[in-house]
Protein backbone atom coordinates (compact mmCIF):
# COMPACT_ATOMS: atom_id res chain seq x y z
CA UNK A 1 0.00 0.00 0.00
CA UNK A 2 1.39 3.62 -0.97
CA UNK A 3 0.24 7.15 -0.05
CA UNK A 4 0.68 9.59 -2.59
CA UNK A 5 -0.37 13.43 -1.83
CA UNK A 6 -1.88 13.62 -5.46
CA UNK A 7 -4.35 16.31 -8.04
CA UNK A 8 -4.18 17.23 -11.39
CA UNK A 9 -5.81 19.49 -13.63
CA UNK A 10 -8.40 17.48 -15.38
CA UNK A 11 -7.55 18.18 -19.26
CA UNK A 12 -4.14 16.84 -18.60
CA UNK A 13 -5.33 13.86 -16.89
CA UNK A 14 -7.74 13.04 -20.17
CA UNK A 15 -5.66 13.49 -23.70
CA UNK A 16 -2.36 15.20 -23.97
CA UNK A 17 -1.91 16.86 -21.06
CA UNK A 18 -3.32 20.33 -21.86
CA UNK A 19 -2.94 22.56 -18.57
CA UNK A 20 -0.75 24.50 -16.67
CA UNK A 21 -0.84 24.15 -12.58
CA UNK A 22 0.75 25.46 -9.83
CA UNK A 23 3.54 23.67 -8.09
CA UNK A 24 4.42 24.54 -4.64
CA UNK A 25 6.59 23.40 -1.60
CA UNK A 26 3.52 21.24 -0.22
CA UNK A 27 3.27 19.27 -3.59
CA UNK A 28 5.08 17.28 -6.11
CA UNK A 29 4.90 16.99 -10.38
CA UNK A 30 4.55 13.01 -10.56
CA UNK A 31 5.14 11.80 -13.91
CA UNK A 32 4.71 7.83 -15.26
CA UNK A 33 6.21 6.64 -18.25
CA UNK A 34 7.80 3.90 -20.70
CA UNK A 35 10.97 3.56 -22.36
CA UNK A 36 10.65 1.26 -25.75
CA UNK A 37 13.88 0.19 -27.55
CA UNK A 38 15.96 3.01 -28.66
CA UNK A 39 19.10 3.62 -30.82
CA UNK A 40 21.42 4.63 -30.24
CA UNK A 41 21.43 3.18 -27.25
CA UNK A 42 21.13 5.57 -24.67
CA UNK A 43 22.58 6.51 -22.00
CA UNK A 44 21.42 10.09 -20.73
CA UNK A 45 18.03 10.83 -20.11
CA UNK A 46 16.53 14.35 -19.44
CA UNK A 47 13.39 15.68 -17.91
CA UNK A 48 12.40 19.20 -20.07
CA UNK A 49 9.49 21.68 -19.31
CA UNK A 50 9.95 23.96 -21.81
CA UNK A 51 8.79 27.58 -20.31
CA UNK A 52 7.79 27.91 -16.92
CA UNK A 53 6.28 30.90 -15.28
CA UNK A 54 8.23 30.71 -11.72
CA UNK A 55 6.09 33.32 -9.60
CA UNK A 56 8.21 32.97 -6.33
CA UNK A 57 12.42 31.92 -6.68
CA UNK A 58 12.44 27.95 -5.70
CA UNK A 59 15.71 27.62 -4.30
CA UNK A 60 16.24 24.50 -4.93
CA UNK A 61 14.62 21.93 -7.70
CA UNK A 62 15.03 18.05 -7.47
CA UNK A 63 13.63 15.20 -9.34
CA UNK A 64 13.39 12.13 -7.87
CA UNK A 65 13.94 9.04 -10.57
CA UNK A 66 11.94 5.16 -9.89
CA UNK A 67 11.56 1.61 -11.16
CA UNK A 68 8.68 0.66 -9.96
CA UNK A 69 8.81 1.29 -6.12
CA UNK A 70 12.69 1.78 -6.36
CA UNK A 71 14.29 5.18 -6.14
CA UNK A 72 17.03 5.11 -8.72
CA UNK A 73 18.57 8.25 -7.98
CA UNK A 74 17.12 12.18 -7.19
CA UNK A 75 18.67 15.36 -9.15
CA UNK A 76 18.76 18.57 -7.76
CA UNK A 77 19.83 21.62 -8.75
CA UNK A 78 20.32 25.25 -7.29
CA UNK A 79 20.62 26.76 -10.91
CA UNK A 80 18.40 30.27 -11.33
CA UNK A 81 16.95 29.53 -7.90
CA UNK A 82 16.63 32.44 -6.96
CA UNK A 83 15.33 33.55 -10.62
CA UNK A 84 11.40 34.67 -10.51
CA UNK A 85 9.53 35.15 -14.00
CA UNK A 86 9.54 33.19 -17.48
CA UNK A 87 12.28 30.30 -17.18
CA UNK A 88 13.30 27.92 -19.66
CA UNK A 89 13.60 24.21 -18.12
CA UNK A 90 15.38 22.57 -20.87
CA UNK A 91 16.60 20.15 -19.05
CA UNK A 92 14.23 20.56 -15.75
CA UNK A 93 16.38 17.46 -14.26
CA UNK A 94 18.93 14.87 -15.68
CA UNK A 95 20.44 11.35 -15.15
CA UNK A 96 23.29 9.13 -16.68
CA UNK A 97 24.73 5.88 -17.10
CA UNK A 98 28.27 5.28 -14.80
CA UNK A 99 29.94 5.18 -18.14
CA UNK A 100 28.34 7.69 -19.82
CA UNK A 101 30.62 11.06 -20.76
CA UNK A 102 27.63 13.75 -20.11
CA UNK A 103 27.68 16.37 -17.55
CA UNK A 104 25.76 19.15 -18.70
CA UNK A 105 23.71 20.60 -15.85
CA UNK A 106 25.20 18.08 -12.99
CA UNK A 107 23.38 15.04 -14.42
CA UNK A 108 23.06 12.60 -11.50
CA UNK A 109 24.67 8.65 -12.37
CA UNK A 110 21.68 6.35 -11.73
CA UNK A 111 22.00 2.72 -12.72
CA UNK A 112 20.91 2.34 -16.44
CA UNK A 113 20.32 -0.91 -17.69
CA UNK A 114 16.61 -0.92 -16.96
CA UNK A 115 16.61 2.50 -18.96
CA UNK A 116 18.74 1.61 -21.95
CA UNK A 117 17.72 -2.34 -21.70
CA UNK A 118 13.85 -0.78 -21.83
CA UNK A 119 12.63 -2.57 -19.37
CA UNK A 120 12.20 0.04 -16.64
CA UNK A 121 8.35 0.94 -14.86
CA UNK A 122 9.06 4.65 -14.47
CA UNK A 123 8.19 7.29 -12.69
CA UNK A 124 9.62 10.70 -11.75
CA UNK A 125 8.22 13.06 -8.40
CA UNK A 126 9.90 16.60 -9.15
CA UNK A 127 9.58 19.17 -6.57
CA UNK A 128 10.63 22.40 -5.18
CA UNK A 129 12.01 23.35 -1.58
CA UNK A 130 10.32 27.09 -2.08
CA UNK A 131 8.79 29.62 -3.97
CA UNK A 132 5.58 28.17 -6.45
CA UNK A 133 6.03 28.04 -10.57
CA UNK A 134 3.13 27.81 -13.08
CA UNK A 135 3.92 24.48 -15.21
CA UNK A 136 2.38 23.92 -18.91
CA UNK A 137 2.04 20.62 -18.53
CA UNK A 138 1.39 19.94 -22.27
CA UNK A 139 5.17 21.04 -22.98
CA UNK A 140 6.62 18.55 -20.52
CA UNK A 141 8.39 16.17 -22.14
CA UNK A 142 11.57 13.28 -22.07
CA UNK A 143 14.72 12.83 -24.04
CA UNK A 144 17.24 9.88 -24.33
CA UNK A 145 20.71 10.64 -25.74
CA UNK A 146 23.92 8.48 -26.38
CA UNK A 147 26.36 10.92 -25.25
CA UNK A 148 29.86 12.06 -27.59
CA UNK A 149 31.06 14.26 -24.72
CA UNK A 150 30.47 16.47 -21.65
CA UNK A 151 27.50 18.93 -23.70
CA UNK A 152 26.95 16.73 -26.83
CA UNK A 153 24.51 13.64 -27.81
CA UNK A 154 22.83 11.89 -30.42
CA UNK A 155 19.23 11.88 -30.19
CA UNK A 156 17.87 8.46 -28.97
CA UNK A 157 14.33 7.20 -30.90
CA UNK A 158 12.24 6.73 -29.81
CA UNK A 159 11.65 8.86 -26.86
CA UNK A 160 10.00 7.90 -23.55
CA UNK A 161 6.29 7.83 -23.64
CA UNK A 162 4.52 9.77 -20.81
CA UNK A 163 1.76 7.81 -19.43
CA UNK A 164 0.78 10.20 -17.05
CA UNK A 165 1.67 13.43 -15.57
CA UNK A 166 -0.16 15.28 -11.86
CA UNK A 167 0.49 17.87 -9.46
CA UNK A 168 0.12 15.94 -6.30
CA UNK A 169 -1.64 17.98 -3.40
CA UNK A 170 -4.62 15.74 -2.09
CA UNK A 171 -4.92 12.96 -0.19
CA UNK A 172 -6.01 9.30 -0.92
CA UNK A 173 -4.74 6.09 -0.73
CA UNK A 174 -3.49 4.34 -3.30
CA UNK A 175 -4.54 0.26 -2.31
CA UNK A 176 -4.76 -2.82 -3.51
CA UNK A 177 -2.44 -3.51 -6.26
CA UNK A 178 -2.53 -6.51 -8.28
CA UNK A 179 1.05 -7.49 -8.22
CA UNK A 180 1.17 -10.09 -5.76
CA UNK A 181 1.82 -8.00 -2.58
CA UNK A 182 -1.70 -8.91 -1.16
CA UNK A 183 -3.88 -11.07 -2.52
CA UNK A 184 -2.13 -12.85 -5.52
CA UNK A 185 -3.52 -12.61 -8.81
CA UNK A 186 -5.79 -15.55 -9.94
CA UNK A 187 -3.67 -17.20 -12.53
CA UNK A 188 -0.36 -16.24 -11.98
CA UNK A 189 -0.71 -12.56 -13.57
CA UNK A 190 0.96 -10.31 -11.15
CA UNK A 191 2.02 -6.79 -12.09
CA UNK A 192 5.43 -5.82 -11.76
CA UNK A 193 6.02 -5.44 -7.88
CA UNK A 194 5.23 -1.37 -7.03
CA UNK A 195 3.79 -0.96 -10.57
CA UNK A 196 0.86 0.22 -8.38
CA UNK A 197 -1.88 -1.36 -11.30
CA UNK A 198 -4.42 -3.93 -11.31
CA UNK A 199 -3.31 -7.49 -12.66
CA UNK A 200 -1.86 -7.96 -15.76
CA UNK A 201 -5.01 -8.01 -18.93
CA UNK A 202 -4.47 -9.71 -22.12
CA UNK A 203 -2.47 -6.78 -22.71
CA UNK A 204 0.77 -7.30 -20.79
CA UNK A 205 0.18 -4.56 -18.26
CA UNK A 206 -2.14 -3.57 -15.85
CA UNK A 207 -4.84 -1.48 -15.61
CA UNK A 208 -3.77 2.02 -13.90
CA UNK A 209 -6.58 4.11 -11.83
CA UNK A 210 -5.54 7.64 -10.48
CA UNK A 211 -7.17 10.33 -8.98
CA UNK A 212 -6.93 13.85 -10.56
CA UNK A 213 -8.56 17.35 -9.38
CA UNK A 214 -9.35 18.04 -5.78
CA UNK A 215 -11.88 16.24 -4.11
CA UNK A 216 -13.45 19.30 -2.32
CA UNK A 217 -17.30 19.26 -1.88
CA UNK A 218 -17.53 23.05 -2.18
CA UNK A 219 -14.98 23.70 -5.07
CA UNK A 220 -15.51 19.55 -6.47
CA UNK A 221 -12.84 18.89 -9.98
CA UNK A 222 -12.08 15.28 -8.80
CA UNK A 223 -11.76 13.23 -11.55
CA UNK A 224 -10.86 9.42 -12.10
CA UNK A 225 -8.51 8.49 -14.80
CA UNK A 226 -8.29 5.04 -15.53
CA UNK A 227 -5.41 3.80 -17.93
CA UNK A 228 -3.49 0.44 -19.62
CA UNK A 229 -6.90 -1.07 -20.49
CA UNK A 230 -8.32 -2.60 -23.93
CA UNK A 231 -10.10 -0.47 -25.49
CA UNK A 232 -13.68 -1.52 -24.54
CA UNK A 233 -16.19 -0.92 -21.97
CA UNK A 234 -14.98 0.56 -18.49
CA UNK A 235 -17.06 1.44 -15.12
CA UNK A 236 -16.51 3.09 -12.96
CA UNK A 237 -17.72 2.68 -8.75
CA UNK A 238 -17.83 3.98 -5.99
CA UNK A 239 -17.43 1.91 -2.28
CA UNK A 240 -17.20 2.70 1.36
CA UNK A 241 -14.55 -0.42 2.25
CA UNK A 242 -11.43 -1.86 1.09
CA UNK A 243 -12.22 -5.39 0.37
CA UNK A 244 -10.02 -8.12 2.43
CA UNK A 245 -8.33 -5.06 4.22
CA UNK A 246 -6.94 -3.45 1.43
CA UNK A 247 -5.66 -6.94 0.18
CA UNK A 248 -8.61 -7.47 -2.63
CA UNK A 249 -10.34 -10.74 -3.33
CA UNK A 250 -10.02 -12.84 -6.70
CA UNK A 251 -12.74 -11.47 -9.31
CA UNK A 252 -12.45 -11.93 -13.07
CA UNK A 253 -8.80 -11.85 -14.23
CA UNK A 254 -7.57 -9.19 -11.39
CA UNK A 255 -8.92 -8.33 -7.95
CA UNK A 256 -11.95 -6.93 -6.27
CA UNK A 257 -10.54 -3.69 -3.94
CA UNK A 258 -13.59 -1.40 -3.44
CA UNK A 259 -16.74 -2.55 -1.82
CA UNK A 260 -19.63 -2.31 0.97
CA UNK A 261 -22.22 -0.07 -0.49
CA UNK A 262 -21.64 0.90 -3.73
CA UNK A 263 -22.77 3.75 -6.32
CA UNK A 264 -21.86 2.79 -9.77
CA UNK A 265 -20.41 6.44 -11.28
CA UNK A 266 -20.39 5.91 -15.04
CA UNK A 267 -19.31 3.41 -17.55
CA UNK A 268 -17.51 4.60 -20.57
CA UNK A 269 -15.47 3.18 -23.49
CA UNK A 270 -11.69 3.48 -23.31
CA UNK A 271 -10.03 5.58 -26.79
CA UNK A 272 -6.81 4.54 -26.98
CA UNK A 273 -6.41 2.50 -23.52
CA UNK A 274 -8.02 5.44 -21.44
CA UNK A 275 -11.07 6.76 -20.26
CA UNK A 276 -12.11 9.72 -17.40
CA UNK A 277 -14.77 9.69 -14.67
CA UNK A 278 -16.70 12.63 -14.91
CA UNK A 279 -16.55 13.37 -18.58
CA UNK A 280 -18.65 16.31 -20.81
CA UNK A 281 -22.08 15.67 -19.69
CA UNK A 282 -21.54 13.53 -16.34
CA UNK A 283 -22.17 14.28 -12.55
CA UNK A 284 -19.41 15.26 -10.30
CA UNK A 285 -18.15 12.61 -8.41
CA UNK A 286 -19.42 14.27 -4.99
CA UNK A 287 -22.83 14.76 -6.55
CA UNK A 288 -23.19 11.22 -7.84
CA UNK A 289 -21.80 9.63 -5.04
CA UNK A 290 -23.69 11.60 -2.74
CA UNK A 291 -21.02 12.71 -0.57
CA UNK A 292 -20.45 14.78 2.06
CA UNK A 293 -17.26 16.27 3.80
CA UNK A 294 -15.42 13.97 6.19
CA UNK A 295 -16.87 10.86 3.75
CA UNK A 296 -13.82 8.27 3.42
CA UNK A 297 -14.53 6.63 -0.05
CA UNK A 298 -13.10 3.90 -2.29
CA UNK A 299 -12.92 4.07 -6.13
CA UNK A 300 -12.13 1.32 -9.09
CA UNK A 301 -12.28 0.63 -12.18
CA UNK A 302 -13.94 -2.36 -14.03
CA UNK A 303 -13.27 -2.97 -17.61
CA UNK A 304 -14.26 -5.57 -20.65
CA UNK A 305 -11.10 -8.10 -21.80
CA UNK A 306 -12.62 -10.15 -24.15
CA UNK A 307 -9.82 -12.24 -25.62
CA UNK A 308 -8.98 -15.60 -24.19
CA UNK A 309 -6.97 -15.20 -21.06
CA UNK A 310 -6.13 -15.92 -17.21
CA UNK A 311 -9.66 -17.14 -16.39
CA UNK A 312 -13.15 -17.64 -18.29
CA UNK A 313 -14.17 -14.40 -17.35
CA UNK A 314 -13.92 -11.55 -19.66
CA UNK A 315 -13.34 -8.89 -17.27
CA UNK A 316 -10.41 -7.23 -14.96
CA UNK A 317 -9.56 -4.74 -12.37
CA UNK A 318 -7.13 -1.79 -11.93
CA UNK A 319 -6.40 -0.83 -8.41
CA UNK A 320 -8.02 0.67 -5.78
CA UNK A 321 -8.39 4.35 -4.31
CA UNK A 322 -9.17 5.47 -1.13
CA UNK A 323 -10.01 9.14 -1.01
CA UNK A 324 -10.87 11.23 2.03
CA UNK A 325 -13.12 14.29 0.65
CA UNK A 326 -12.73 17.77 2.12
CA UNK A 327 -15.42 20.50 2.70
Amino acid sequence: MKRWLFTCALLACLSPFASADLLTPGSKLRITFRVDPAAPLPDTMTLDFGLVNVIAPYTVRSATLFDGATPLGTYSSTLFGNYAGALNLDPGASWKSPSSLWNFDNAIVVPFTSISGATIHGAIEFTIQTGSMDITLSQIYMTLNQATGPNTTFVSSPAPTIESICIESGDFTDFCPGDGSGTACPCGNNALLGSDTGCLSSLGVGARLAACGSASITGDTFALRGSQMPNSSALYFQGTTQVGSGSGALFGDGLRCSGGSVVRLGTLTNVGGVSQYPSTGQLAVSIKGALSAGDVRTYQVWYRNAAAFCTTSTFNLSNGLQVLWQP
